[in-house]
């Protein structure tokens, strides 16, 4: 058939997709192949028939190619990715799940055994074993390569690391052979994933060992950054941040949570095009590292400003990048985050200028520079942090074509307030020097226009606005600044997301973890970051789960328990919360529900992506409830998901149960409150999760209710109905649930 369609179509149409592979597309992303572009282009003028007609053909084939022909991904490494410390290993390691991420479009296959090394003169080169042969054997449209961790060794037993000259040369030798299987596959080199030598219990040899090792993993990401840049087909990806400390069994190998971890932060760095790096080529005044990636700086050439471009080592379709307007280098964890992803990192210095205008021509000569010179986004995110602010917003308000999102941390927003001292504190030095680049006295300055909130806030309608405000800030206080910005923006429906610290006051700045503000910023820029409405299995294996065994055991089960009992006529589904209701082993809820014929799939730790994941994939087998309860939620938020993020996960379930379950009633409930006290910051995200499904109703088949009343107190407290944890609810919250919704199961 494939051959039948090749001959049709010629040239064939799978090229596209190499073509676009040999740019670093990762993912089944709508640049593979676009049938509507091809479409347009078919029916220019100067097409003939023949050509319409095979594209025509082209575009009704279309699934049956997708389906026949994966894109195929090999994963190449060590025992890392071999998966090492998963718990039931081929399920759980970071190159299955990679997989779930992809999707059917990608057939994901790991090339790995422990102890593997990327030198060739090692003890165990890769390139030497079976594991290669058996790659190149499999033909890969997209190789990862992440070899290193057994390079760095040097003791009595292992003597690899005195060959690290030859890292660069063996990484394209390896590179090399690898085409000789496929000349059009794309290449992603990645450098080791961190060692953590002062992980808890650790033996002391092992520690010395790892700290001895840890030393010699900057020099692999040298040598691979420098392999990379020899080749346009070859890309570069540090792994330094891709796990989190904890997340190992023994420093080096991760648990089964940590190769989630490192799945997602594979998917997040190879599943889009790639674009084109700034070329600095007899421009730059000086050229450094900053955090492993490479730095310029230089001088505008009319402002005469000190400037500073930092390059990621694989940029991003679209050339994006991040502008922080101050403070450089402090807190930089988005910063590292987003060059990581393939975005630009630009800096100008608008020291004490304050936002006035020779700031903004400052910042306009480096958009011109940066845009024309290396075709960089013209729409660059704006981060301001404290006097920062003032830049930003003013910049936006100027020029609102020209910023994609801005993202102000504890930032000002009134010189009035600060350095003004207003209500926050007085800068003698600062306020003098303010006036000064304004050119005003201090009492022009209290009806200044361009310093009023407000006025940011009408100006900024539309753009996507980002605030972390730290609630005891006496400094730059937010009830003048931060919060008076969100509010305006709030009355104007603009698109706002504002993370508060309770009890924080200005410093520190930035948010930990970083994600939440992460995937805000990613999907303001039109980049997919969406945790929660994508299918995905659990990670799950904790004992504490109530059901021992790992997550894939307890699916299995529930699975089970569908088919046992197809008489069912309600479920239950969600999480521990659900599970709760009945405990593991027997699922029937003869205990709350004995007139019904009811089941509860709950299921210990589980998020909506998870529950989808469930739904997709066979849980329910062959029954069709009446009557569909869903209460998900908590752990999306617990994981730092935010709540219009877990409003997204619920509304994918809605739609799949729309689909396949039309006739059944489904009742949402969100999440009962989490945190003891009303002040909780988990209790913001949980009204926006409320808000956001309780749109989801359509007075049919899918209802939406708000139980949270029952749980607190008149001051918002917790009540007797809730757990000592803040999360779940005692056998007192079972019975006023199961009471509450009598009506709608009757």
């Amino acid at each position: 058939m494939l051959r039948m369609i090749g001959i049709i179509l010629k040239p064939d149409p799978w090229s596209i997709v190499r073509s676009d592979n040999q740019k670093g597309v990762f993912s089944n992303s709508s640049e593979h192949l676009n049938p509507r572009l091809l479409l347009e282009s078919s029916f220019s003028p100067k097409s003939s028939n023949i050509i319409r007609m095979r594209f025509l053909i082209f575009i009704l084939l279309t699934p049956l190619l997708l389906a026949a022909a994966p894109i195929k991904v090999a994963i190449i490494g060590d025992s890392i990715s071999f998966g090492s410390g998963a718990e039931q290993r081929e399920l759980n390691r970071y190159s299955t799940r990679l997989g779930h991420l992809l999707g059917d479009t990608h057939e994901v296959k790991p090339f790995a055994a422990s102890s593997l090394c990327l030198l060739r003169k090692a003890d165990r080169p890769f390139i030497k074993t079976h594991h290669f042969q058996k790659a190149l054997a499999f033909k890969p449209d997209i190789a990862v390569i992440t070899l290193g961790t057994n390079d760095t060794c040097q003791n009595a037993k292992r003597k690899n690391w005195q060959h690290h000259a030859d890292l660069q040369a063996d990484a394209l030798f390896l590179v090399t052979e690898l085409r000789k299987a496929n000349p059009n596959i794309v290449v992603h080199l990645c450098s080791p994933p961190p060692m953590f030598p002062h992980q808890k219990g650790l033996k002391p040899g092992r520690k010395a060992d790892l700290l001895e090792r840890s030393k010699h993993l900057p020099v692999i990401h040298k040598a691979y950054a420098a392999a990379a840049a020899t080749d346009d087909k070859l890309h570069f990806h540090d792994l330094s941040r891709a796990l989190t400390a904890g997340r190992t069994t023994d420093g080096v190998h991760p648990d089964t949570f940590g190769h989630e971890q490192l799945a997602h932060h594979y998917h997040e760095l190879l599943a889009q095009p790639t674009g084109t790096r700034a070329d600095f080529s007899g421009t730059s005044r000086s050229k450094a590292v900053w955090n492993g990636f490479e730095r310029h700086d230089f001088q505008l050439s009319e402002t005469k400003a000190k400037a500073i471009l930092v390059i990621p080592h694989t940029a991003a379709k679209g050339e994006p990048w991040i502008w922080r307007t101050r403070f450089w280098g402090h807190q930089p964890a988005l910063d590292l985050a987003l060059l990581d992803r393939g975005y630009h990192l630009a800096y100008v210095d608008v020291g004490n200028l304050y936002g006035c205008e020779a700031a903004m021509k400052r910042g306009e000569e480096l958009h011109q520079y940066l845009t024309t010179q290396f075709k960089l986004s013209q729409k660059p995110i704006l981060e301001g942090m404290s006097r920062g602010g003032l830049f930003i917003f003013n910049f936006a308000a100027k020029h609102p074509d020209k910023v994609t999102s801005i993202y102000g941390d504890n930032p000002v927003c009134n010189f009035n307030s600060w350095p003004g001292g207003m209500n926050g504190k007085l800068s003698k030095g600062d306020y003098a020097r303010c006036l000064a680049a304004y050119d005003i006295t201090a009492e022009q300055a209290k009806t200044h226009p361009q310093i009023t909130a407000p006025a940011f806030a009408e100006k900024l309608e539309g753009i996507p606005v980002a605030l972390v405000i730290g609630t005891d800030d006496d400094v730059v206080p937010p009830s003048e600044n931060a919060e008076l910005v969100a509010a305006n923006l709030a009355k104007l429906n603009s698109p706002l997301k504002v993370w508060r610290k309770p009890g924080l006051g200005h410093h520190p700045h930035g948010l930990s973890p970083v994600a939440p503000l992460l995937r805000f910023l990613l999907r303001s820029d039109g980049r997919d970051a969406s945790p929660a409405s994508h299918p995905k299995p659990s990670s799950e294996y904790r004992s504490g789960a109530g059901w021992g065994g790992t997550w894939w055991q307890a699916f299995d089960h529930l699975k089970a328990q569908a088919k046992a009992y197809p008489e069912t006529k309600v479920i239950f589904l969600g999480d521990s919360i659900s599970q709760g209701l009945t405990g593991h082993k027997d699922r029937r809820m003869t205990k709350w529900l004995p007139e019904h014929k009811a089941l509860s799939l709950g299921l210990s730790g589980d998020r909506s992506e998870h529950v989808l994941y469930r739904l997709q994939n066979g849980l329910l087998g062959d029954l069709k409830p009446t009557h569909l309860v869903l209460m998900i939620g908590v752990n999306n938020i617990g994981a730092g998901h935010t709540g219009e993020e877990t409003a997204a996960g619920t509304k994918s379930i809605v739609a799949w149960l729309k689909i396949n379950l039309p006739e059944t009633k489904v009742l949402l409930l969100g999440s009962f409150p989490r945190g003891k006290s009303p002040g909780t910051p988990a209790r913001a995200d949980i009204a926006a999760l409320h808000q956001g499904i309780k749109p989801l109703a359509d007075n049919k088949t899918i209802s939406y209710r708000d139980l949270r009343p029952l749980f607190l107190n008149k001051d918002g407290t917790q009540n007797d109905r809730m757990s000592g944890d803040g999360v779940h609810i005692n056998s007192k919250g079972q019975k006023a649930w199961i009471d509450a919704i009598r009506d709608f199961l009757n």
